[in-house]
């Protein structure tokens, strides 16, 4: 451990990073390129192609699950493990085999490590391949701590998913545990990738072997590896002291998101800080990187470090590589030259054609940069009316109109006896401690048990008592649930009625995650306005794909925001808006790519947020659905 922890130790491995930087810094940057505007592009690609085969051209929810029931689905979910495993442990081999050359005072040459790197793939073994995406991709892009493969740089758990745990009594604890054990598998694995690109090993034996170099390498370096990660954390992870969500400024259309550059002043400035933070996150990762090596081969002995990416591919397999590719790119060369030698007066045009090939490119970037219009001014909608009460009852929509909030978003499901109720789940196990379904309790027995929730009391109330409160104060986003098949009819008639009573038609509009629910309402009352909720996406969101839906509005979950989703709706005159949003950092952002509404918990918070944002000029919301 003395030699680890020596100052000579690690001036070899400070001077080897320092030498090495520019060519694998270098070597980032245009993997990283190539990830961005190729790879992941055509990942997506793949699957768009996948739901051609199967009839569809996108699936939303639970939909989406169909692919798994598919032969080409399972194709390409099996074809897109296998690369972008492949694609991740080929950018760190190449990484990890020049900074083990240059710490053993070999020289390094980039183009040979690379065309190693790539002979190294066809050893590795096939069983490693599942495990390597588990993670790679996976477990390194959600800890997000200096190992981040290009191909998948974040994963996160959806809002909604842990939103939902932190209201349950266990939720925060089993957050919070599921996050210690997820980050201590991380640390014992942190020599995986080492033991494999540098000894050979099978994901299996490299796993066994980082726990070993754990074992050697002591509390010393268990302590100054954890400084390097605190480190880390500070600078980068929410909220950190640098900025690094920078998805504002990114189109999934790669072409759309140079128009913007070259356009748009705001989204040069922050792309330019997005670069220099890139930058300085591809520095520091190399550089812990650079550390894992000197700390890995200095715990064992020298025959054992055999990589096979640090092999060199033969160099006469290379060699006639090279002359291939240059005779294939001589031949079509020598076709098209005679082809401009016969064009008359080609020559004297040439500057011209440039000139006027450039303006038409300029005169075409600038319009499509341009954003489409915003649908109508931005509303502030209460999550399941406010958490100034206990959730979907009497008080939080109250909560909600003190908060001046546009609407109050509610749940409604029906009780035994076909009453439509505002709850959120099922049963009261969550709620009130009972295993009880709603749809098994009639009214009575349900508004008898009483609700509890942040140290708030509630009862369950009736849609009818919430249109009676709403009524000339605040309008309501109703969301149908029903629990089974059965249900969905009887739970539209009942809220259909509802409405038609007390003439609510244009103080509410109405939203399912279940797209029949959606149809069916439209079809038995097409004046009303109806939206799809969302929580996920596969496939293409065009246009056409929006417009299919017959829908009024979209609603959809963080993770889906997108200046490529906000777009297509806007050029579909779909407002669009996204749930659940606690941070105010996120509402100004999402504000700023477009999105028409924020569904929050806290409504008050929404309000004070939308005060900074301009509405002249575009329509209210009220003009937009009911005028």
């Amino acid at each position: 451990m003395y030699k680890t922890l020596s100052l000579s130790h690690w001036k070899k491995i400070f001077a080897s990073f320092l030498t090495l930087l520019p060519q694998l810094f270098l070597f980032e940057l245009v993997f990283k390129i190539l990830s961005v505007f190729f790879f992941v592009p055509a990942g997506k690609e793949l699957i768009v192609m996948m739901l051609e085969i199967t009839g569809d051209t996108s699936l939303y929810n639970y939909n989406m699950l169909r692919i798994l029931l598919s032969l080409p689905g399972i194709a390409a979910i099996v074809l897109i493990l296998c690369l972008s495993a492949l694609l991740a442990y080929f950018e760190f081999s190449v990484i990890l085999t020049g900074l083990y050359q240059g710490y053993r005072g070999k020289s390094f040459s980039l183009k040979d490590t690379v065309s190693s790197s790539v002979y190294s793939l066809f050893s590795l073994n096939f069983k490693s391949i599942p495990g390597l995406f588990i993670y790679g991709i996976l477990l390194l892009p959600f800890q997000n701590i200096y190992l981040i493969p290009s191909v998948m740089p974040h994963l996160e758990i959806p809002n909604f998913i842990t939103g939902e745990l932190s209201k349950r009594w266990y939720g925060d604890f089993v957050l919070n545990l599921a996050y210690i054990l997820i980050f201590l598998v991380f640390l014992l694995l942190l020599f995986l990738l080492p033991s494999m690109v540098l000894t050979g090993k099978t994901f299996r034996e490299a796993s066994a072997e980082s726990i070993r170099t754990w074992k050697r390498t002591g509390i010393k370096g268990l302590f100054l590896l954890s400084i390097l990660m605190v480190f880390w954390w500070l600078l980068f992870h929410q909220p950190g002291l640098l900025p690094t969500d920078f998805s504002a400024v990114i189109e999934k259309n790669p072409l759309k998101t140079l128009c913007m550059l070259f356009f748009s002043g705001k989204t040069q400035e922050t792309a330019f800080i997005g670069v220099m933070v890139w930058a300085l996150r591809c520095i520091l990762s190399l550089g812990f990187m650079a550390v894992l090596v000197g700390v890995y081969t200095s715990s064992v002995e020298e025959k054992a470090l055999c990589s096979p990416a640090a092999v060199c591919l033969p160099t006469q397999n290379i060699g006639k590589a090279r002359v291939f590719l240059c005779e294939k790119l001589a031949v079509l060369r020598n076709y098209f030259r005679p082809l401009f030698r016969k064009i008359p007066g080609l020559k004297s045009l040439w500057i011209p054609v440039v000139l006027l090939a450039l303006a038409a490119g300029l005169s075409a970037m600038y319009q499509y940069a341009q954003t489409p219009p915003a649908v109508h001014q931005p509303l502030a909608i209460g999550h399941r009316g406010s958490d100034l009460g206990v959730e979907n009852t009497l008080k939080a929509v109250e909560g909600a109109i003190e908060s001046g909030a546009d609407y109050a978003e509610v749940d409604i499901q029906l009780t035994k006896d076909l009453v439509p109720v505002a709850a959120h789940d099922d049963s009261l196990s969550r709620m009130a401690g009972q295993s009880d379904s709603i749809n098994e309790l009639t009214l009575k027995e349900l508004q008898s048990i009483p609700l509890s929730q942040y140290g708030m009391k509630g009862q369950v109330p009736t849609l009818e008592e919430l249109i009676q409160l709403s009524q000339g104060k605040i309008r309501l986003l109703i969301e149908l649930k029903a629990v089974s098949e059965r249900e969905k009819e009887p739970l539209v008639d009942q809220i259909l009625a509802l409405i038609e009573k007390y003439d609510f038609q244009k103080d509410c509009i109405l939203m399912s995650l279940d797209y029949e629910l959606v149809q069916l309402v439209r079809q038995k009352n097409p004046a009303l306005k109806t939206g799809y909720c969302m929580f996920g996406n596969l496939g293409e969101t065009t246009v056409e794909n929006l417009l299919s839906l017959d829908c009024d509005f979209v609603v959809i979950e963080e993770n889906m925001v997108s200046n490529s989703f906000i777009s297509a709706c806007r050029q579909a005159w779909l407002p669009v808006y996204v749930w659940t949003v606690e941070l105010e950092e996120n509402m100004r952002k999402y504000l700023d790519m477009g999105i028409n509404g924020l569904i929050s918990d806290k409504p008050y918070l929404v309000k004070e947020v939308l005060e900074d944002y301009p509405t002249q000029g575009i329509p209210s919301a009220e003009d937009y659905y009911f005028s």
